[in-house]
């Protein structure tokens, strides 16, 4: 089943935005660059073959827990990597889209494209220190 998705994926997001795949018996990692996360997630959430319209999670993991192929090391790149499922209501998989920020950046917020984001995102943020870009979002600051 991964099969035609990765296809899918690879594609139309190609490799300068999916930096890496990896398929389990159950769901399908992708790891994207930072840079182009908003990017990859409205595709994901909008095309019509996709349909991942639910964000269910985001987590925030060790750097190396996932067994990537390429295993794309570097030092410069935080020590953990940021994990979002996302699911499908009418299809029968899901999608795990990953990425690890250079240390010290902002990670792009996806809050304006689901609308549960913005809690997860505040959660990482409170719990592992990663900090969000939060431009764009509508609720105020006090």
């Amino acid at each position: 089943m991964f099969t035609s998705l990765k296809k899918l994926i690879d594609s139309r997001l190609g490799r300068l935005i999916v930096l890496d795949d990896l398929a389990t018996p159950n769901a399908f990692f992708i790891k994207i660059s930072v840079l182009h996360v908003q990017a990859a997630a409205f595709f994901l959430k909008n095309d019509p073959d996709t349909r991942l319209i639910m964000l269910d999670q985001i987590i925030a993991l060790k750097a190396g827990t996932l067994p990537w192929p390429k295993a794309l090391n570097n030092d410069r790149l935080a020590p953990w990597e940021i994990l979002y499922q996302l699911k499908s209501l009418k299809l029968p998989y899901q999608v795990t889209m990953t990425l690890q920020p250079p240390l010290g950046s902002l990670v792009p917020s996806i809050a304006a494209l689901f609308a549960g984001a913005p809690w997860l995102e505040e959660d990482i943020s409170h719990k592992f220190g990663i900090e969000f870009d939060d431009a764009g979002r509508e609720h105020e600051k006090k």
